[in-house]
């Protein structure tokens, strides 16, 4: 093949044979399984040739979308995703300055929540209600900063691209809950872009940094609570550090807990003791084992001697003792603990880059792999939410596995959207 065109692709020529040998394999997998497992498997065969960041950031996320995508696109319209779409569905003829701050039954369209709001105004007239244009749009803007920050992170294992791109994969399916990508959007879409401000300050762009920071808050309000948190941890560093910083951060993490725990009594917000949902006692020992790996490797490598891994750790230290004073309120420690999904990626990825260092992590980096496989297999099988993929998901739950059947999946499981009526 022409070198020119390798090179314009941002791949070396002499990986011209393997990346044939793989095309050949998705080409297989297409007859065999399922067209968008091969159009995942060629995309991360492009990201791992590719040394050049952007492009190996495009190759990973349509290589994820491939996957994502056509499982939310599946996704029933129940729940907490039915009122959205029957929103939606309204919006193609409703002007959206009388719909923002109307009251529709029990919920409020708030005017201080904007960004999301406008955005499915937008789409929604656009396309004339398609709802495929809006699930397209929330799994790209979900998972965009993922991939930004996976890439980011493992930038140094750019010699050992197939384990680079084992961990970025392990971070995909592991990190972020997949099947809550289409529940609570307006928070999902407000972390997601409160996660590219983070990316963005990253990388030096500080104005950029802001501008999204901002556009997070007024896509859901709640995103100002871990934004209060990580401003003092920041203030504070600049006169403390190491232990006294950690342990000072999670003093603010309870403070904030508590403040919020008396203001949701007394003016009895989310305080009646209903309940959206529960997290998994499962899901809480991985986010404790992640968080104890990585304060424990930062130490024993050094890296939380530098300013960005001990005001990184201070942080999530504190948010997790902002979150176990929220214990006793099952609503607001649920909406507070959706901003830990993505905390876990940062964890994961860090994490795994630490470790992926040695010779010997192309080997157990697969079985990481396979781990979060099976963690991804697990979260789908046991959601109560319905996905209607077909075959596809059997590459995900084969027919021949057993069934665990989720008690809640029958709870959450109201009259699917009419969409010749939108109701």
């Amino acid at each position: 093949m022409n070198n020119v065109a390798y090179r314009a692709a941002g791949l070396p020529s002499r990986f011209a044979a393997p990346l044939l040998a793989i095309a050949a394999f998705c080409a297989l997998a297409v007859a065999l399984v399922a067209p968008p497992l091969a159009f995942a498997l060629l995309f991360s065969a492009l990201a791992m040739m590719t040394r050049r960041t952007g492009l190996h950031t495009l190759w990973l996320f349509l290589a994820c979308q491939s996957i994502f995508l056509t499982l939310n696109l599946s996704k029933v319209p129940d729940n907490d995703w039915g009122w959205y779409s029957s929103h939606y569905y309204w919006l193609r003829h409703l002007p959206f300055d009388q719909y923002i701050g109307t009251r529709f039954g029990q919920f409020n369209i708030k005017i201080t929540e904007p960004v999301y709001y406008f955005m499915a105004s937008m789409l929604s007239k656009l396309s004339d209600g398609n709802l495929a244009v809006l699930v397209t749009a929330v799994t790209a803007i979900v998972y965009l900063p993922v991939c930004l920050i996976a890439s980011y992170f493992t930038k140094h294992l750019e010699d050992k691209p197939f384990v680079r791109l084992l961990v970025e994969w392990t971070v995909l399916l592991a990190g972020l809950s997949f099947t809550l990508t289409l529940h609570l959007i307006r928070q999902q879409v407000g972390g997601a872009i409160l996660f590219m401000g983070v990316f963005l300050a990253l990388r030096g762009h500080l104005r950029w940094a802001i501008l999204f920071v901002l556009l997070s808050v007024f896509a859901h309000n709640s995103v100002g609570l871990p934004l209060a948190l990580f401003t003092a941890v920041l203030v504070l560093s600049r006169w403390l550090s190491g232990k006294k910083l950690i342990v000072l951060s999670a003093g603010v993490g309870v403070l904030l807990g508590f403040a919020v725990l008396f203001l949701s009594i007394v003016l009895h917000y989310y305080s009646d003791g209903r309940s959206d949902g529960e997290i998994s006692a499962l899901t809480l020992f991985f986010d404790i084992f992640l968080l104890t790996a990585f304060v424990w490797t930062g130490r024993s490598q050094g890296v939380l001697n530098g300013k960005t891994g001990n005001v990184l750790t201070a942080f999530v230290v504190g948010y997790f003792a902002f979150l176990f004073i929220l214990l006793p309120l099952p609503i607001p420690f649920l909406r507070m603990y959706f901003f830990m999904e993505y905390v876990r990626v940062i964890l994961l990825v860090v994490l795994l880059g630490r470790v992926a260092r040695p010779r010997q992590a192309v080997l157990f980096v697969p079985l990481l792999l396979a781990v979060a496989l099976a963690l991804f297999s697990a979260r789908l099988i046991r959601s109560p939410f319905v996905f209607g993929a077909g075959a596809f998901i059997e590459v995900f739950h084969p027919p021949w596995a057993p069934v665990f059947e989720n008690p809640l999946r029958q709870r959450f499981l109201p009259k699917v959207v009419d969409w010749g009526t939108g109701k």
